[in-house]
C-alpha cells in the first residue's frame, strides 16, 4: 500500500505495477517536488 504525505493510499501489484521505494532520510524534508503540482 503506497501512502502519499496528504493521507491518500494507492494499492500497488508487486510484479505487474512500476515503482520503488523512497526513504525519507532524517534530516530531509520530503516535500520538496522539483515544482512539479501533484495537488488534486
Amino acid at each position: 500500500m503506497m501512502k502519499w504525505d496528504n493521507g491518500r493510499s494507492l494499492s500497488l501489484i508487486p510484479g505487474v505495477d512500476s515503482f520503488h521505494i523512497v526513504e525519507q532520510m532524517e534530516n530531509e524534508s520530503m516535500t520538496e517536488n522539483n515544482g512539479i503540482d501533484m495537488s488534486m
